[in-house]
């Protein structure tokens, strides 16, 4: 249990790491958002969210759409490495340009 514990706080802690280095990026972008407590992040992009995806797909980066879960207009980001992380940011400025 102690090694159980030992990992899950790692974990916790990276989660919050790179949820709030994707808040600073998202707010730096003007990207709309909603905090979470969760590792994942709702967003909504500036364009319909299934086009969005296949947008992100081509730059290799993964997102959600949650039309099916209420919410019509956003996509889910779920918090990954820095280097996933990174990816999305690069993406998403991409589609900005």
């Amino acid at each position: 249990i102690h090694t159980l514990k030992k990992h899950s706080g790692n974990l916790i802690g990276f989660v919050h790491r790179e949820k709030a280095f994707l808040y600073q990026e998202f707010d730096k972008l003007g990207i709309k958002y909603w905090k979470t407590q969760a590792n994942f992040i709702l967003t909504q992009p500036d364009m319909d969210p299934l086009e969005f995806e296949a947008r992100m797909l081509e730059e290799n980066v993964m997102v959600r759409p949650v039309a099916g879960f209420g919410a019509p207009k956003c996509v889910r980001i779920t918090i990954g490495t820095r280097e996933g992380n990174e990816a999305l940011i690069r993406g998403w400025k991409k589609l900005l340009n």
